[in-house]
């Protein structure tokens, strides 16, 4: 992958980092309190000692889905995680961020998003890694299930909730 077209995808977010020129209040507060959220979590520190030797890039994404977690509770929602080997990191994070989540880890990206619940979450990890990789989720956000996302840049999260303005997010958190 092109270093140029890295560059290109980051400086994309630029203008909507920490949830500026966002109008929704829903979007602006998921922005700025879970998926832009400053300020380390109370289980931050003991989780990165039990994962010593887990990539920069990794505990960021850990620390996301904590706090996406944390923020759905028990409302249903599904992870497309880049290799099975990271399975017990992720579900160890998730498990912390709230004991009842309700969260398929899966490592396949899905066919259809008629499965879906209406009040459904996705969340779609290396959407940034390659062209080809973006191409899919390009494909998918033109699914006319997902009605709100956010791109950020290493993980995209779709919404199917039909009740909110369809709006398609670039964030640089």
């Amino acid at each position: 992958m092109s270093i140029l077209w890295r560059i290109r995808r980051w400086a994309q977010g630029l203008g909507h980092s920490r949830g500026f020129g966002i109008q929704s209040p829903w979007a602006y507060e998921l922005v700025t309190e879970v998926l832009c959220q400053p300020m380390p979590y109370y289980a931050y520190d003991d989780l990165q000692a039990e994962y010593p030797k887990a990539s920069r890039r990794r505990q960021r994404l850990c620390q996301l889905y904590l706090r996406l977690a944390n923020y759905r509770q028990e409302q249903p929602w599904t992870i497309v995680i880049a290799t099975d080997g990271e399975r017990e990191q992720v579900e160890h994070y998730l498990q912390t961020g709230c004991q009842k989540a309700r969260v398929t880890l899966t490592t396949e990206w899905p066919q259809t998003l008629d499965d879906f619940p209406q009040c459904g979450m996705l969340v779609v990890e290396d959407i940034g890694r390659s062209r080809s990789r973006h191409k899919q989720w390009l494909k998918l956000l033109a699914d006319p299930h997902v009605v709100v996302s956010f791109d950020l840049l290493d993980c995209g999260i779709c919404f199917f909730d039909r009740a909110k303005n369809t709006r398609h997010y670039v964030i640089n958190p």
